[in-house]
């Protein structure tokens, strides 16, 4: 693998040769590429209206080295000028960056990368992505089947762009059609793929177990950099990762989401101060109101960085739902801290001394996958008194009495007000009247 010296210096020849462009971005390939953004090993993944910029700064804050856009759809993005400003911003410290575009047109894909290009360091096609509306739209895991049309894709983009070209896929349904479709997409101008060890159809509820045997396949065949992404909710499982698939870095997408801290075990790297669960979302609120974030992205990130206390609390969770605003939205986080004071309901990733982690209260684990937690066990399936609970639910259940009766009291006030607004109105007629 090129050193960053040598990655360098093949930058400084495409300068010294004259070439277009060299002084800005000179369009590296495979691991040449990847030294020059530094050798990452810890990658923040495309989500969608996930990884959006205060994201991204809250992942890159605690060890992520390479952090990659939301998925964008081509098509809107090139021609729907509201949907490329209200979803992508940048800011001056959320490099690298690598933009992520989903679509099945060649030239809608060159369009959309060429008014994305200039502000990241690649641009990513999405052959992953498993939800229906990826199969309506041809694109994700449902487009990656057809071999000729991404590796067309592939190389109109390589050609047409001034950065290089990357790729997310799934496993398809043998190890051999996988490692064939790599093969075709290194062969088309790939210059780096990223495989999540897992197929389409494992998703959600059915999500399953990663492979990374298989990625470890796809690593040693090919001659770009591989990223290894699936299976991370520890940093004990990144170094396992790395280890089991030969990769040059892992990515994290959804322990990321339930954890921001997981990159940099759970301690502020500059204090040392261990992470919880609140105190990032606290964070988080704080760079949306500084980078900007839509409501719907707000609530989202609180929602799973707080998951099993809003799973043990269900009015909590209500107000979440309901919550207008940036203001509305920390203060159910304000409430959390009210009723647990003592955190109960913490999930303590990489557990300091003195305390238990509790898989059950985290949204990574929220889809189990052995057969006895779907049967039931864990949080849901357990009296409230077996994980400690049931004074905070008592301090919920006083607190959703107190919001009642100042409520109540406040509908009386409004009453009694609008009953002397109607007399001061009745009296006034009556001594215009006389």
């Amino acid at each position: 693998m090129p050193s960053r010296t040598s990655a360098a210096s093949l930058l400084l020849l495409a300068v010294l040769c004259g070439l277009p462009g060299a002084m800005s971005k000179a369009k590296l390939h495979g691991h040449s590429f990847w030294a020059a953004l530094g050798s990452p090993r810890l990658v923040a993944a495309p989500m969608v209206q996930q990884s959006e910029l205060p994201a991204r700064m809250l992942f890159r804050r605690y060890g992520a080295e390479l952090c990659y856009t939301p998925m964008y759809l081509a098509k809107l993005f090139c021609t729907v000028p509201a949907y490329r400003t209200e979803l992508f911003s940048t800011c001056e410290g959320d490099r690298p960056l690598i933009g992520q575009l989903a679509g099945h047109d060649p030239v809608m894909m060159v369009k959309a990368g060429l008014l994305l290009q200039d502000s990241c360091e690649a641009i990513d096609i999405n052959l992953g992505c498993p939800q229906n509306i990826a199969r309506k739209g041809r694109y994700g895991a449902f487009l990656l089947p057809d071999v000729p049309l991404v590796c067309d894709i592939v190389r109109t983009m390589v050609r047409e762009l001034s950065v290089p070209v990357t790729c997310k896929v799934r496993l398809l349904q043998s190890d051999t059609a996988t490692l064939e479709a790599c093969r075709r997409f290194e062969d088309a101008g790939v210059s780096a793929i990223t495989v999540h060890g897992r197929t389409r159809e494992q998703n959600k509820q059915y999500v399953g177990a990663v492979d990374w045997t298989a990625i470890r396949k796809i690593s040693d065949a090919l001659s770009i950099p591989v990223i290894a992404n699936g299976g991370v909710a520890t940093l004990d499982d990144v170094d396992a990762c790395l280890a089991a698939t030969s990769c040059v870095a892992v990515m994290s997408s959804e322990g990321l989401l339930g954890n921001p801290g997981l990159f940099c075990r759970n301690r502020d790297p500059v204090t040392g101060e261990y992470l919880t669960q609140r105190g990032l979302a606290r964070t988080y609120m704080q760079l949306a109101r500084e980078h900007g974030a839509i409501d719907s992205s707000a609530r989202s990130h609180v929602f799973k960085l707080i998951h099993g206390s809003l799973q043990a609390l269900p009015a909590l969770r209500d107000q979440l739902a309901a919550a207008d605003g940036l203001g509305e939205i920390e203060a159910v986080v304000d409430a959390l801290e009210e009723l647990d004071p003592g955190m109960v309901l913490e999930p303590w990733h990489h557990a300091p001394e003195g305390r238990e982690p509790c898989d059950a209260l985290t949204w990574y684990h929220r889809h189990p996958t052995s057969v006895a937690a779907r049967e039931g066990e864990g949080l849901a399936g357990a009296p409230l008194d077996a994980f400690g609970l049931a004074s905070v639910q008592e301090r919920s259940e006083e607190r959703i009495a107190r919001r009642a009766v100042k409520a109540a009291n406040k509908t009386v006030q409004r009453e009694r007000a609008q009953e002397r607004a109607a007399g001061r109105a009745a009296a006034a007629i009556a001594l215009e009247t006389s």
